[in-house]
């Protein structure tokens, strides 16, 4: 009859066991690195454990600066500038704050105690959001609005000395981009040609050039385009 050796079986689950403790670690080992977010962990008395290679980026700290030291020390050497694992340890709940770092990146990041059955901290773990492309999105941004802002505003004033001196009354958006444009006008010493439907305003157009131009002290003349006989266009003539 066949017989079972002990110790034999009991050395071959040891290497089962092993193996699947090897396997679990180099799974996490995998999570950890391909993280796109910082990580940083500590044991329960805040000395650094693991970190990963988005950390090492943001930071601008090698896994061999902070492995074995204290996040005190840490903070202490001015290695970082403040540590939410030791605000997460003090507090013993998870802690969110902004960080900065002397890559010059900004970021947020989310301390989180892990506890034991006996309600003992033996871990904390840290993930690093970078946010310095959204920061600089946002103040791109708020720049924008601001320059925006300005030139509406100057738009505006431009609008209001332009209907004030022109005795116009306008409010249709196109109508107003024609009078900004048509105030551009009136200062170049050049030929200028209205068309459009009869009524549509071109003599209150054309005698607002002719008030903003150099020649406005010469005579104004008008030429009425319904005493000339018909042509393919109605074109209000007016020589400045």
């Amino acid at each position: 009859m066949a017989g079972i050796d002990k110790n034999s079986m009991g050395h071959t689950s040891g290497q089962l066991i092993f193996q699947n403790l090897q396997e679990a670690h180099d799974w996490l080992d995998a999570i950890i690195e391909s993280s796109y977010d910082g990580i940083f962990i500590t044991d329960g008395d805040a000395v650094t454990v693991r970190i990963n290679s988005a950390y090492e980026l943001i930071s601008g700290l090698k896994a061999e600066e902070v492995i074995g030291r204290s996040m005190h020390e840490l903070v202490r050497d001015g290695a970082i500038s403040r540590s939410g694992t030791l605000l997460a340890l003090e507090k013993r709940r998870p802690v969110t704050m902004e960080q900065s770092f002397k890559t010059g990146r900004h970021a947020l990041i989310a301390s989180t105690p892990v506890f034991d059955a006996a309600s003992n901290v033996v871990m904390v773990v840290t993930n690093v959001r970078d946010m310095t492309e959204l920061r600089d999105l946002q103040e791109k941004y708020r720049r924008t609005e601001e320059l925006s802002q300005k030139y509406y505003t100057e738009i505006e004033f431009a609008r209001k000395q332009v209907l004030a001196s022109a005795d116009l009354v306008a409010v249709d958006p196109k109508m107003l981009e024609i009078l900004t444009m048509v105030h551009r006008v009136s200062v170049l010493d050049t030929t200028v040609l209205l068309q459009g439907e009869t009524g549509v305003g071109k003599e209150k157009v054309a005698k607002y050039i002719y008030k903003n131009s150099a020649r406005r002290d010469g005579r104004f003349l008008t030429v009425n385009c319904g005493a000339i006989p018909p042509q393919p266009h109605r074109i209000r003539a007016v020589r400045l």
